[in-house]
């Protein structure tokens, strides 16, 4: 029943998320990985309850799958004279994603328990805000940059 609770969750997730992305595409993208980090460390801590664990699902599973609509305007966004392209990019990095994302919780399972599979979530939320912000900076680096070339 909890993965039905995440997945319909997850369809209000999306629908609520495209109307972040369309109010401002940087701060939703910016706050998607900290609010993944945010239900990794509830899900660590909340305990046994099935209230509390009910609850966590639910935004879990909101944050979650709205990541994958995330992801994929901000990479159209940035190739759109290439839209297919980055389409193609955006399937093949969710798949290389998994594949990293699995090896690493089985290592990590591997060494220790189930219950510290939460770091390996908050590694990758963490160098995705990483990655992000440096996406930004340089984004916004190159606008400067335009802008001071054409009134050269």
């Amino acid at each position: 029943m909890l993965l039905v609770v995440f997945g319909a969750s997850g369809v209000a997730g999306n629908w609520y998320t495209g109307k972040l992305l369309g109010k401002n595409l940087m701060r939703t993208t910016l706050l998607y990985p900290i609010a993944l980090a945010a239900c990794y460390i509830l899900l660590k801590y909340a305990g046994l309850s099935l209230m509390w664990l009910l609850g966590i699902v639910v935004l879990w599973g909101a944050v979650h799958t709205s990541g994958l609509i995330v992801s994929q305007i901000l990479l159209t966004s940035e190739a759109p004279e290439a839209p297919e392209f980055a389409n193609s990019l955006f399937v093949s990095f969710s798949n290389l994603g998994v594949t990293i994302s699995t090896a690493v919780g089985g290592w990590l399972i591997a060494i220790s328990d189930t219950g510290e599979i939460v770091w390996g979530g908050m590694l990758f939320a963490t160098l995705a805000l990483i990655f992000i912000a440096a996406n930004f900076v340089s984004r916004a680096k190159s606008k400067v940059q335009s802008a001071v070339d054409v009134k050269q």
